[in-house]
């Protein structure tokens, strides 16, 4: 299913890490799974839950994702001390600039979906043993990101929070 929906927005890379339902801790091994991507990939942004939402209760996988991203961006995946055996593997370390959480209640980036709200639903919809009611699921989205978007002059948007490191990086992308 999460190829399936990866290949609807037009992603080709799907890394899993192996974990089931209900499984993931924030550990050393998994945080050395995420550092390893993010030094394969060397991405400037990433996007994940926030662990630490504190205006609803998130499912404990969401969090224990977050939590160990937000630890392997920092300061693991900087630090050529932590995991130094992807330098075997030809990776070397990376700063990350900026995490965007997800599901934010008071977000400072907003970015309009209204172009691509349809392949959201799609894809999201591709996930079919998570999704019960699939016409409900269509309008609960249609719904959360209209609020965010008629606050901010859209149609359909998304709401995150935005997490710097490396602030004064000069290649530091704007918002």
């Amino acid at each position: 299913e999460q190829r399936d929906a990866s290949a609807i927005i037009g992603t080709t890379d799907v890394t899993f890490l192996r974990y089931g339902d209900g499984e993931l801790e924030s550990t050393r091994e998994v945080i050395g799974k995420i550092v390893r991507e993010i030094r394969r990939f060397k991405p400037d942004i990433i996007f994940c839950q926030d662990p630490n939402n504190r205006s609803r209760h998130n499912h404990r996988d969401h969090r224990m994702a977050g939590q160990s991203t937000f630890d392997a961006v920092y300061p693991f995946a900087r630090d050529h001390l932590h995991f130094p055996e992807h330098r075997a593997e030809g990776l070397e370390t990376h700063k990350v600039v900026e995490i965007y959480t997800t599901m934010a209640d008071d977000p400072d980036v907003v970015i309009d979906t209204s172009d691509v709200i349809d392949l959201k639903i799609k894809a999201t919809l591709a996930h079919q043993c998570q999704i019960l009611d699939p016409e409900g699921m269509e309008e609960r989205i249609r719904s959360r990101t209209s609020e965010t978007a008629e606050k901010n002059g859209y149609k359909y948007a998304e709401g995150f929070r935005r997490h710097t490191f490396n602030p004064g990086r000069p290649d530091s992308p704007r918002t």
